[in-house]
């Protein structure tokens, strides 16, 4: 099993680069952010297994908001029935590969190039892939 996490990425423009005028030796590339996982699936049946990932996981989006949900709002026969629902699995980790392309192969004048397109964009992915360039 494969599991791909996408962080943050964004198209950079060969425009950008001042090298564009300098030899014109550029072309367009995607900056990026991203995680393979590899393991075996192990599917989870069990309605107390699910039950408990329901509730971690609605506690970890819920938590720090001024009337959080729990599972235990809505009525125990509908939890159950939507239990029923849920296919649960687990994957063992096996690998991880991680991997980001921030621009750092190119020149610290391409880099700021780079920087200053990203800046101009107005999508909120443009703004996080600069945030992770400039660590």
């Amino acid at each position: 099993m494969l599991v791909i996490f996408q962080g943050p990425n964004h198209y950079v423009s060969p425009g950008w680069y001042p090298a564009k005028k300098e030899h014109g030796k550029v072309v367009p590339t995607w900056n990026y952010i991203i995680v393979h996982v590899r393991g075996s699936i192990e599917w989870q049946h069990d309605q107390n297994w699910l039950r408990e990932l329901l509730e971690r996981t609605t506690h970890a989006h819920e938590h720090g908001r001024q009337n959080p949900w729990h599972v235990a709002d809505a009525p125990e026969e509908y939890v159950t029935r939507m239990l029923e629902a849920i296919v649960g699995f687990e994957i063992p980790i096996g690998a991880i590969t991680g991997k980001w392309k921030l621009s750092q192969n190119r020149s610290s004048a391409d880099r700021a190039g780079v920087a200053d397109g990203l800046a101009s964009e107005r999508v909120s992915h443009a703004a996080e892939i600069l945030e992770w360039m400039r660590k």
